[in-house]
């Protein structure tokens, strides 16, 4: 790395490389913030706005997924193109401002529009989540420092989430529900380039534009394709996260590579699971509540997805405060994200299974689920994050190679969430079938059971 990253300041607990250092990272944390409170519409409800504007469910949860998987797989494509040929915070610039087209686009409400505005989103969104995690992670040297640094980033990104909750939903009934969060994408934008100049890049990195365009041009065309071939996409994305893997353990097995493997163990464990799980949650979800929960005291029972960012924020901050300047254990909060999440979907299937096939399921059960869930995601994205960088801290020819193989291994999970959400869909969308939720939930019950007790028995091996 640039010498400048190996100069250490204190400041409120944070070793910071210098003072520009800490601005990039205040400053890069704020866009961030107030980036997301826009990029939120594209993220969560999208497949329930396309169902509303007439997409059948099934095609609006295979167009959102398979966007998602290939928002995912953009960044394997970034991992082994992007570090030759272009600085960071270019590459977060160029994808904010493709995120703000594509929601310019979806708000034109043309369905062929539509297929351009979900690539320029997987796209831009690509880009700017690649380039974020390895920007946030570089900023601090030490591995404790780094996981703090990521509890505030993820706290942000949270409040972030909450704001765009709420811009949603007073846009639900809405002509236009893409107003405020086109304002708060655009205004992010704006902010960003009033810090531009004063965020530090690294040193080392130099940029080749026509390279990068190029390989922008490429994404572009491939992501606009496959989008159109959908279930072609998807069966290629399992054959190549598994030749991936392959292409891994293979790897750090020539290499005797402990921190390879356990990086793969990890991605097993919890990546996929969560994002199995932040699949659902997302998108067949947000269904569930609109359909099937009841009305909290007169009001939508859509509002439940304000727990999860505001839970997610604030549990952050507690764990903050709470862990103060103590050694932070990596196993335990991964042991306690995983027995978190499994409770969460335990709880669900309990109201599930004592509700009617008739009958809408109370909102108390989905409002602790989404509770703990954020809780479970916090203690999770963050410290995997950490984690993951500290294996390879020393490995720097691995750092792309991971960072891509994270985001892929999010599209395979995206792909077999899509196929577990099929099984909720019936050929009469006004048909209410709880039992077919109570199936799909309880089989994310056995998924976190069994990599909860994966994770404690390589544990106690002292493999990760």
């Amino acid at each position: 790395m640039g010498s400048s990253f190996n100069r250490t300041r204190e400041s409120g607990g944070f070793c910071y490389s210098n003072s520009l250092t800490q601005f990039s990272f205040i400053s890069i944390v704020f866009v961030n913030t107030l980036f997301f409170s826009g990029y939120y519409i594209l993220k969560d409800p999208l497949a329930y706005i396309l169902y509303s504007e007439g997409i059948p469910l099934k095609q609006a949860y295979s167009i959102t997924t398979t966007a998602n998987t290939l928002l995912a797989l953009s960044a394997l494509f970034f991992g082994f193109t992007l570090h030759n040929c272009g600085k960071q915070k270019f590459s977060l610039f160029i994808g904010i401002m493709l995120s703000v087209i594509s929601i310019c686009l979806l708000s034109i409400k043309s369905l062929t529009l539509s297929m351009l505005a979900v690539t320029f989103y997987i796209v831009g969104g690509g880009l700017y989540f690649f380039n974020i995690v390895i920007f946030i992670n570089r900023l601090f040297g030490d591995s404790q420092v780094r996981i703090r640094g990521n509890y505030i980033y993820q706290i942000f990104v949270n409040l972030g989430a909450a704001v765009g909750c709420v811009l949603f939903l007073m846009q639900l009934n809405t002509v236009n529900v893409f107003k405020y969060c086109l304002i708060s994408g655009a205004s992010s934008l704006l902010l960003f380039i009033l810090f531009y100049k004063h965020i530090e890049d690294e040193q080392s990195s130099k940029i080749d534009s026509a390279k990068f365009f190029l390989y922008l041009i490429m994404l572009f065309c491939i992501v606009y394709i496959a989008l159109n071939f959908e279930q072609t996409t998807r069966w290629i994305v399992i054959a190549s996260f598994l030749v991936a893997v392959t292409y891994m353990i293979y790897k750090s097995n020539i290499e005797s590579n402990s921190a390879l493997l356990s990086f793969i163990y990890l991605v097993f464990l919890f990546s996929i699971p969560y994002w199995i799980a932040n699949t659902i949650i997302f998108n067949e979800f947000f269904y569930f509540l609109t359909k099937d929960v009841s009305s909290i005291h007169g009001f939508s029972p859509a509002i439940l997805i304000m727990i999860d960012p505001i839970v997610n924020a604030f549990f952050g901050s507690s764990i903050l405060l709470w862990q103060g300047n103590r050694i932070i254990n990596h196993y335990k909060n991964l042991s306690y994200s995983s027995f978190l999440m499994t409770i969460s979907f335990v709880v669900l299937c309990v109201g599930l299974f004592f509700t009617n096939g008739n009958q809408k399921i109370s909102f108390v059960y989905p409002l602790i689920t989404m509770g703990l869930f954020a809780c479970s995601e916090f203690l999770l994205q963050t410290t995997l994050n950490a984690r993951i960088r500290d294996l390879l801290l020393s490995q720097r020819k691995n750092e792309f190679l991971a960072t891509g193989m994270m985001r892929s291994s999010r599209a395979f999970a995206t792909v077999i969430g899509y196929y577990l959400m099929t099984l909720t869909v019936h050929a009469n969308a006004s048909t209410s079938d709880i039992r077919s939720n109570l199936n799909l939930y309880f089989g994310m019950v056995l998924i976190f059971i069994i990599s909860y007790v994966c994770y404690k028995l390589i544990g106690k091996s002292k493999l990760i």
